[in-house]
């Protein structure tokens, strides 16, 4: 008489540690982007600048064109130097109209480091790694529960 222990099948338990590790190193990303962005902040100057056009790109996905742009800011820094910088986020319709004031943040030694003053312009690299780092996570950990609670 052979004694059968109810166990998740070789694959799942494959997915379980590939998902398991690969939201515990995107979650690892999300908090040193966050660092980075946090130490941007902290050594920041704040000043206004002004939308001088707006690139747009088109990738072709699926037959379909796509397009998104990205807005070119020029502003002055605390030396009265002159400088302009494409932000870090693209969209898939303009945000901004050309000669538009916006508020920015430029890091005040290398003023060519600078971003838009808006909370997705700063931060939707964290967004994004974090929600799949802890979707990842959390579906290989409920796997992961499941196999414990056939086991027993």
């Amino acid at each position: 008489m052979s004694i059968t222990r109810k166990s998740i099948p070789v694959n799942a338990t494959h997915s379980m540690y590939i998902l398991l590790v690969s939201g515990i190193i995107l979650i690892g990303i999300t908090f040193y982007l966050a660092n980075k962005t946090w130490s941007f902040i902290q050594s920041s100057e704040e000043t206004s600048g002004i939308v001088i056009g707006m690139r747009h790109s088109i990738s072709n996905n699926n037959d379909s064109d796509s397009k998104t742009y990205t807005p070119v800011i020029s502003y002055t820094d605390h030396n009265n130097h002159k400088h302009k910088f494409a932000s870090k986020v693209s969209t898939s319709s303009p945000r901004y109209k050309k000669g538009e004031k916006v508020q920015i943040l430029y890091h005040r030694e290398q003023p060519n480091q600078a971003e838009i003053n808006t909370f997705l312009s700063l931060w939707t690299g964290e967004l994004i790694f974090g929600f799949l780092g802890f979707s990842s996570f959390a579906i290989g950990l409920s796997i992961l529960v499941k196999s414990y609670r056939r086991k027993r």
